[in-house]
Parts: structure tokens; C-alpha cells; sequence
């Protein structure tokens, strides 16, 4: 068996908060003592037909990449943990009803349960359902603070045209610098998952070495540089459900509320949660390896002494499975 994780072919114009979703799973490997070299990076155009070696795949992500005709289609040979599901969206393109009263789907996410929810929305659409899940938000709030000499630039990062007037000009006048969370790459480019990576680490690293405050309006700039202790404003200028978990570390502002916006925010400190968050998912998939080894070793079992007939008169009377429950 494998320790899994993403990379994505599929696109071309990347948002780097996609692939900071998938670090942050290496980070949590990395407190579980699991080297990068043991990680096996699987894209998302295979997830579907892969065939390889047994795989734990954690997801902090949306499912959706991962469904085709309205049904979850991810290999046999991958058990995934979801450890931070968001099923809402901000377009219509998929009926979450719909979806979660799918039969298949219904099966497929309570044999995964408990399944870990980045949003509150999605927690509920899950209880509705019957399917056992609590609210975990996403883990790149878990990212380490940074330890080195903070920087002395107003970082600007897909802050929406409506908000500038609102800026205070004693802001602007400082070393100010506008950036985005969306590049383009080419299709030989995406390919290359490790130079992926690299780039979009060198990204979140500028953040940290040069944001003396970040005004965005993208959860993956506000939720990590917070992580990283740089003061953030999040304003944008609809806030949908996906954000709904952002307000217990920072205010999340809307149009309405930009003349009320605090342009002075202090530094976040939360790191005893950070590490129940992080410990919490390391014990989530470890024990789910655990449980893949001990059925493998009951299978194996299985298959050598179902034909034992001097030790068994009745080969189908072999044992009775052990069912297992996540301990919290």
C-alpha cells in the first residue's frame, strides 16, 4: 500500500491554492514521519482507471473532479479520507440533492465515513443525509507560522475593483504590490507536477517574506497567510457558503460591509489548534491504513485456509470479519 496525493494535468490555467490543498497534505504526512519519497503522486486525469498498488488518498478538496454522470468515480484500488470534503459551489452545475440522494454516492461516502467538511453547508447537506461528518474547515489554516523578518509591502491580491476606493490612501502610499492567485502554464508544463509544485511554494514563500499585510479577496491567500501570522483583510464582493468557516480565525467582509472594514488587523494566533487539526487528521489516515493492512492480512488469511480441508470441514466457515470504528 501507498500514501497518496494530487497533481493535476488536467488544466492549464491553475489557481495555486488548488495545489496549496495538496502541500498541505505532504505537511500532514510530514508530522505522520512519512518521507516525500514515499509519497506517490497520482493526477487527476487517472483517479478514475488507476490499477496500481493500493493507495490512502486524503482529500482537502472538492469531489467533483471526481464524478462522472452523477456518480463518485474514484478506483477501487484508492481509499480515500476525506479530510476536508466541500461540496458546495459558486456556480449550479451540480444539484448537491441530487448528488448525496444517489444511492451509490450515499454508500460510497458512509463506507468513508466519518467524512471531514470544509464548510458548514456541506456538513449539513451530509447530516441530511444520514452520512456521519463534522466541521474541520480547510487544513491550509494548519501551515506553520513563519519565523523569519516580515516584510514591508502591502500585497494586493485579486482585491476586487470595488473595494479600491475604500482603501485608505496611508496604505497606499506604501510599498504596495498587486498580484494574482491564477497562472497559465502549458499543457507540457502542467505535466511536470514537481516544477508545479515548486512554483507555487516559491508563491506562498514571497507572501511570507515580503506581506507585511495581504488584502484578498481568495480564501487560499487569506486562510494560509493568516497561518503564516500576516495580518489579512478578506473582502470580497459576494461571500458564498464556502467562506462560512473563515470567521472563526478572521472577519470576512462582503460589499456591504467595506466601509467597516478594520485596515489595522492584528496578527492571528492559534497554534494549540492548529495542531488538534493536524494531529486529528494524522490519526484519521493512519487508522485507515491500519484498517486496509489488517483486512489485507484477514484476506490473505482467508485465501490460505479456505482450502485447508484437514484443519476446515466446511471452507466457508472460515471467520467473521471484525468491523471497525474510527476513534476520536
Amino acid at each position: 500500500m501507498v500514501w497518496g496525493n494530487f497533481y493535476d494535468s488536467t488544466r492549464v490555467n491553475i489557481n495555486i491554492g488548488d495545489y496549496l490543498q495538496f502541500m498541505t497534505v505532504n505537511y500532514i504526512y510530514q508530522h505522520m514521519g512519512i518521507p516525500e519519497k514515499d509519497i506517490t503522486y497520482i493526477d487527476f486525469a487517472n483517479v478514475t482507471e488507476y490499477d496500481g498498488e493500493r493507495m490512502i488518498l486524503p482529500i482537502n478538496y472538492s469531489i467533483y473532479d471526481f464524478v462522472e454522470n452523477g456518480k463518485i468515480a474514484i478506483s477501487k484500488r484508492i481509499t480515500p479520507v476525506f479530510i476536508a470534503l466541500q461540496l458546495n459551489t459558486v456556480n449550479d452545475s451540480i444539484n448537491v440533492d441530487e448528488f448525496l440522494s444517489d444511492e451509490y454516492n450515499q454508500q460510497y461516502l458512509l463506507k468513508h465515513s466519518p467524512i471531514g467538511c470544509r464548510d458548514i453547508v456541506t456538513h449539513q447537506y451530509l447530516k441530511k443525509y444520514g452520512i456521519p461528518s463534522y466541521v474541520n474547515g480547510c487544513m491550509t489554516a494548519t501551515l506553520p507560522t513563519y519565523s523569519g523578518k516580515r516584510g514591508d509591502k502591502i500585497i494586493l491580491a485579486d482585491v476586487p475593483d470595488s473595494l479600491l476606493p475604500y482603501i485608505p490612501d496611508s496604505l497606499l502610499k506604501q510599498p504596495c504590490e498587486v498580484t494574482t492567485q491564477q497562472y497559465h502554464f502549458t499543457e507540457q508544463e502542467v505535466k511536470d507536477y514537481q516544477s508545479i509544485y515548486a512554483f507555487v511554494r516559491s508563491r506562498y514563500d514571497y507572501y511570507c517574506k515580503n506581506a507585511k499585510l495581504v488584502i484578498t479577496s481568495r480564501l487560499h491567500v487569506a486562510l494560509p497567510c493568516t497561518a503564516f501570522g500576516i495580518p489579512v483583510v478578506l473582502a470580497k464582493d459576494y461571500v458564498d457558503t464556502r467562506f462560512d468557516f473563515v470567521e472563526h480565525y478572521i472577519p470576512v467582509y462582503d460589499r456591504k460591509q467595506y466601509a467597516k472594514i478594520n485596515w489595522s488587523p492584528e496578527t492571528v494566533n492559534y497554534e494549540p489548534f492548529k495542531q488538534q487539526l493536524i494531529a486529528f487528521a494524522a490519526k484519521r489516515i493512519q487508522h485507515t491504513m491500519d484498517c486496509l493492512q489488517q483486512e489485507q492480512l484477514l484476506a490473505s488469511v482467508f485465501v490460505n485456509e479456505t482450502y485447508s480441508k484437514e484443519k476446515y470441514s466446511n471452507p466457508h466457515n472460515i471467520f467473521h470479519r471484525r468491523s471497525y470504528r474510527f476513534e476520536d
